[in-house]
Order: C-alpha cells, then sequence, then structure tokens
C-alpha cells in the first residue's frame, strides 16, 4: 500500500514524484493508514477480496473506492455496504460513466429530450486485460502466454472472468439512464468464437 497527495494526476510518472512515492511506501496497511491519515482509499484487489479489503480498511473511517466489479457475489456487496461508516461513502469506478458520448446521452434522457427510457441494449467486450498495460500500451501474444497462467483475472476462484467483468457496463448504464430505478429484466447474451480445426488438434 503506498499513500501520495497531489493535484496533478500525471505527476506520480515522473522519475521524481515516483521516488518520492516509494519513500512513502508500507507493507502493513494498518501502518500506511494510521500514519498517512488519508481522506479516501482506493482498493483494486482482485475481485474476490474486494469485500475482505473494505472489511479492514472501513473501520479506519475514510471514504473507500473500489474498482469494479463491485463484488463477486450479491452478499458479498451487501456485507461490504453493511461494514462502512454511515458518514462515509462506498464508491465503485465504473469508467464508461466518464466517456463524452455516455454522459451526453445521460444530460440528453435527463432534460427530457429523448422520452422515457425503458429498453438499453448494450455491446462490448475486449480481448482481456492482459494485452494492454498501463497507459494501453499493447503487447505481445509471447507476453500474454507468458502472464496468463498467473493472472487472478482467468481464475474463476479469484473472481476472475470476463462475464463478470464486462457484464456490469451495460446494467451501469441502463440503471443510470433510468435514473437509478432497478431494472425489471437483465439478459446478457455471450459469444464465444469457437477454436479452428488446426487449434483444436493441437489442444486434444
Amino acid at each position: 500500500m503506498s499513500a501520495s497527495r497531489t493535484n496533478n494526476p500525471r505527476a506520480w510518472r515522473k522519475p521524481s514524484a515516483r521516488s518520492r512515492l516509494r519513500d512513502r511506501a508500507f507493507t502493513d496497511y494498518r501502518k500506511c493508514l494510521e500514519k498517512t491519515k488519508p481522506d479516501i482509499v482506493i482498493l483494486c484487489p482482485a475481485a474476490s477480496k474486494h469485500g475482505e479489503w473494505v472489511k479492514k480498511v472501513a473501520p479506519y473511517g475514510v471514504h473507500l473506492m473500489v474498482e469494479k466489479p463491485f463484488a463477486a457475489s450479491l452478499k458479498e456487496a451487501d456485507a461490504m455496504v453493511a461494514a462502512m461508516p454511515k458518514n462515509k461513502t462506498l464508491m465503485i469506478n465504473w469508467p464508461l460513466q466518464w466517456v463524452g458520448s455516455h454522459r451526453k446521452a445521460n444530460e440528453l434522457v435527463e432534460a427530457g429530450h429523448i422520452g422515457e427510457v425503458i429498453n438499453l441494449w448494450h455491446f462490448g467486450g475486449n480481448r482481456g486485460p492482459l494485452w494492454h498495460g498501463a497507459d494501453k500500451d499493447e503487447k505481445t501474444a509471447a507476453q500474454v502466454a507468458k502472464e496468463k497462467p498467473k493472472s487472478w483475472f482467468y481464475k474463476k476462484a479469484h473472481g476472475g472472468g470476463s462475464l463478470l467483468d464486462y457484464l456490469g457496463y451495460g446494467t451501469t448504464l441502463g440503471a443510470w439512464y433510468q435514473g437509478g430505478r432497478r431494472p425489471i429484466e437483465v439478459t446478457a447474451t455471450v459469444d464465444e468464437p469457437r477454436a479452428s480445426k488446426s487449434t483444436s488438434t493441437a489442444s486434444s
């Protein structure tokens, strides 16, 4: 765990800033929170660990932001909400809500230019998180193959998998465009490309 404060979100990329950050790195989260006394903590563990870390950090009386997906199960999500102090906020980071076109669409809905939203279709997907690193730098197939066996994202027990990672996008946008109302029904269709004959033969 590390702690830093800056008004410039890109400042940490400078060598001098990274050096200062290393001086404020901690191996014990309790010492980090007690010494730095932050206002907000951003948690980015594996999806299956979100509940565990919210329960660990919430008692320190800070606002919390968790990366999506919110939790690996509804039971875990309820426990996370219950663990938060009443005067603190538990947030989830959904990047699609910061996309200009999505925000414009929501403005039009709220202004009444579109009418009541009763149905929403969302299409999405990608090759997986290992294909791009920091700043979306592309990786090679060889790099991905080397990293994949160790990546939590491809392990169900750790909350990994494209369904848990991606299905929340459409439901989040749908609820947003309906003013936060709970949807009547959510349906998902998954497309898994079939392996070629040569690939199937090689892996059998």
